[in-house]
């Protein structure tokens, strides 16, 4: 079973994977015309792809993957 220690090695996984220039070629090029992150896109894509790894095992469980989303989200407007 993964555990909280798992969450953040995924998070590492994604923000060390995102920096590949290679993602953001699969990513449709209207996408920078209305998002302002680019970065923000390639590790939500980074994020995707693992979850479609060959194996279930080695793809993040559900609550994982909500708690990188949230973590990825901007931090609200005061």
């Amino acid at each position: 079973m993964k555990t909280v220690n798992n969450d953040c090695n995924l998070h590492q996984l994604i923000m060390s994977r995102a920096d590949d220039n290679a993602v953001m070629e699969a990513v449709d090029s209207e996408v920078s015309v209305t998002c302002t992150d680019m970065g923000l896109v390639q590790k939500v894509f980074q994020l995707a792809l693992l979850c479609t790894k060959q194996h279930p095992i080695d793809r993040p469980r559900m609550h994982e993957e909500a708690r990188v989303l949230l973590w990825l989200m901007p931090a609200p407007a005061v």
